[in-house]
């Protein structure tokens, strides 16, 4: 398996006269994520930086392991997901299907000159326009 990254501790070195050594270094950072090719450029020039960074293989590993755990939950919710959204547009595709509209909606149409005559009569007996929205039962209720 190719490892772009790996886990260090970053230990910042003593100096000793123009160089800096090894021994006696002091842990800076413990357990970081970093990558290899930033690591392998640090410490090729240690001795001017000051800096070692210490490549941890086993948490490395475990790094890795539980990475790939985590991508086959994500793969493994993901399958999940789309198997899921199928069935529901199968079950919606389906009962699209199965649906018909059969009520039909008749629509009555007053007779416009029937209606005209109910409003002047209206007028002339209240001295009041009638309202706008009165139909035909209406107008002759108010006439009684």
């Amino acid at each position: 398996m190719i490892r772009n990254f790996v886990i260090c501790d970053v230990y910042i070195l003593n100096k000793s006269g123009n160089r800096f050594i090894k021994e006696n270094g002091r842990l800076d950072v413990e357990k970081i994520s970093l990558p290899i090719a930033y690591i392998e450029e640090k410490n090729a020039n240690w001795e001017t930086n000051g800096l070692w960074h210490e490549i941890d293989e086993k948490a490395t590993d475990e790094y890795y392991v539980y990475g790939e755990k985590k991508r086959k939950q994500r793969e493994q919710a993901n399958e999940a997901a789309n198997k899921l959204k199928d069935i529901l547009t199968d079950v919606i595709a389906k009962g699209n299907e199965k649906v018909t509209v059969k009520k039909e909606v008749e629509v009555i149409k007053e007779d416009d000159s029937e209606l005209d005559s109910l409003r002047e009569q209206y007028l002339e007996k209240t001295g009041k326009k009638a309202h706008h929205l009165w139909k035909a039962d209406k107008l002759i209720e108010k006439l009684k």
